[in-house]
């Protein structure tokens, strides 16, 4: 295979409103690194210009970056489109790559821009909509289900999910789908943290007390009133708390645009200020080394396609209080302990035992997991090249 030269199209971009998209590129590419030479594909960066420096620090062996966006189109080309765009108003000239450019395309999507390129691997994190269907609009839920409808039928293309969880919950909802699926679960790479010096960033984020910590989005499927809800029950219990609470994350939900509102408003009206720091999106670099040097992460969500939250946790050897759903117990953290999602009370009391007698942590190597989802990735566009539809 390596003779052939493979060319892997990765489409990328920097979303803050969905970081955990962008951290799940950046991590498949320090997995690829870890491959022998011979079996690391040329990426063709699909991204624009704000991209290029995240990429270039990535240190990937064999890259090149391509806007789809802004290919120059040949005479001929520029010829056809002039007339077609001033009758119509329309684009005629969509063919932006093609299989001469792609021999694979990640994530893929059903845009005009890729509609040439025949080898197409297919993402979907995860099938919320299903689950929480009151989260979501009904355009949304319409859309996102005329989507994955599309995929699913797909006979030449690959769809891969992360977990198992979301293989069952795709076998479940597309029970009549053509598309060949791969479960790959995967694993995080950390940028250098461990030089930061964390006194400074405790007075950065006033945090002057030892500390939990919840780094997630301000969804609501992230179920921060859980851990709300536990804090009044711990303080209710002891009105002098020994311990603080830090929330990292970007406090906007296009979907529920009042959520951080409420949220606040519920910290004010329970008096739970000083015991509680809203730090907001900050730089991964400092999420992480908050999340080394707390008491433990706290991870409540109601619903998780494959939790960067926990591998994070799981990578730095941390303690975990998670909620008790299929996907984290498939994660299967060895510093772990489980509650149920929607009680408050229960999570109250794991706050507070653990505090009172932190559990010794068993030491994993987490480097097996990154090289796993390199070298199960490589099979993925093997075995997508492989297909005769492709051939």
């Amino acid at each position: 295979m390596a003779k052939r030269n493979i060319r892997l199209g990765l489409i990328f971009g920097i979303n803050e409103g969905w970081i955990a998209g962008t951290y799940y590129i950046m991590n498949l590419v320090e997995a690829l690194k870890l491959l022998p030479r011979e079996l690391q594909p040329h990426i063709v960066f699909l991204s624009n210009e704000s991209s290029k420096q995240t990429i270039k620090a990535l240190g990937y062996p064999s890259y090149s970056i391509k806007n789809p966006q802004k290919r120059k189109r040949n005479l001929w080309e520029a010829a056809i489109n002039k007339p077609f765009v001033w009758l119509t108003g329309k684009d005629k000239i969509t063919k932006m790559l093609s299989d001469r450019h792609i021999h694979a395309l990640y994530p893929a999507n059903l845009m005009p821009e890729f509609q040439h390129i025949s080898n197409k691997i297919f993402w979907i994190p995860d099938f919320q909509h299903h689950h929480y269907p009151q989260y979501f609009s009904e355009q949304e839920i319409q859309a996102r289900t005329s989507t994955f409808t599309k995929i699913a039928q797909k006979t030449n293309a690959t769809l891969v999910l992360s977990s198992q969880a979301a293989k069952a919950d795709f076998q479940q909802f597309y029970p009549d789908a053509q598309v060949a699926v791969e479960v790959l679960p995967f694993a995080v790479t950390h940028p250098p943290y461990k030089h930061l010096d964390i006194q400074s960033l405790k007075n950065k984020y006033h945090i002057s007390k030892p500390y939990y910590i919840v780094t997630n989005q301000f969804w609501q499927h992230k179920n921060h009133w859980v851990v709300l809800q536990a804090i009044k029950h711990i303080k209710a219990a002891n009105k002098h708390l020994d311990f603080q609470f830090v929330f990292t994350g970007k406090a906007d939900d296009y979907r529920a645009p009042g959520f951080y509102s409420e949220l606040i408003d519920y910290v004010k009206q329970h008096h739970l200020d000083e015991d509680i720091s809203f730090v907001g999106f900050i730089e991964r670099k400092e999420q992480l080394a908050l999340m080394k040097h707390a008491l433990t992460v706290v991870q409540p969500s109601l619903f998780e396609g494959w939790s960067t939250v926990v591998e994070d946790a799981k990578a730095m050897n941390q303690w975990l209080i998670l909620s008790d759903i299929p996907v984290h117990r498939e994660q299967n953290p060895a510093n772990g302990w489980f509650f149920p999602p929607t009680d408050g009370k229960k999570l109250a009391e794991q706050l507070t035992q653990f505090y009172n007698q932190k559990p010794k942590a068993i030491p994993t190597d987490y480097r097996q997991n990154r090289y796993m989802m390199g070298e199960k990735f490589f099979r993925i566009i093997r075995n997508s090249m492989h297909n005769p539809s492709h051939a």
